[in-house]
């Protein structure tokens, strides 16, 4: 058995020599988190609800390059539980302003969530975002979704008494 030499930085405090294993810092954990999902939908939505983020991050619209999302990956994982909850909660904010359905933003926040969980489970953050706050979707929410995307198939003049329904059962 091959004796584990000491490699020393300092005359004080010997290191181990890194574990190739183990030693991959942050560069695999975006790769690693969405190898878990057997599903090509989920990981392509769930990478681009990763990549919208990261952008609202670093304040810009243009696409990141892999390097600047592993950068801001790390700088993410590597906040305080209650910057991160505040980062979050600011995204979530604007796409509420961007007046996206509740079903799209708790999708988005969830790859977020999800992403947190892994990072925390296998020692590379020390939060998860699991007090982040879903949007309720209520049923008349989702039923005036479909009945307008039904409209917007067939033709806006074909069903417009789906149109009063719809609204005489709207909720204030």
């Amino acid at each position: 058995m091959k004796k584990i030499q000491a490699v020393e930085t300092s005359n004080l405090i010997p290191l181990r020599a890194s574990n190739p294993l183990v030693n991959k810092g942050y560069r695999t954990v975006m790769a690693d988190w969405l190898g878990r999902f057997s599903s090509v939908h989920t990981v392509r939505v769930y990478r681009h609800a990763i990549s919208e983020f990261f952008r609202l991050l670093s304040e810009g619209d243009n696409l990141l390059s892999e390097e600047e999302e592993i950068e801001l990956l790390t700088m993410f994982l590597l906040l305080e539980e209650k910057q991160a909850y505040e980062l979050v909660t600011h995204y979530q904010r604007c796409l509420i302003e961007q007046k996206l359905a509740p079903g799209t933003i708790n999708r988005k926040l969830a790859a977020i969530k999800s992403l947190v969980n892994y990072a925390s489970l296998i020692g590379k953050c020390c939060y998860t975002l699991n007090n982040i706050k879903t949007i309720t979707v209520t049923t008349w929410q989702k039923n005036e979704r479909i009945i307008s995307k039904a409209i917007a198939k067939r033709g806006s003049n074909k069903h417009s008494s789906l149109i009063c329904f719809s609204k005489s059962f709207k909720i204030a």
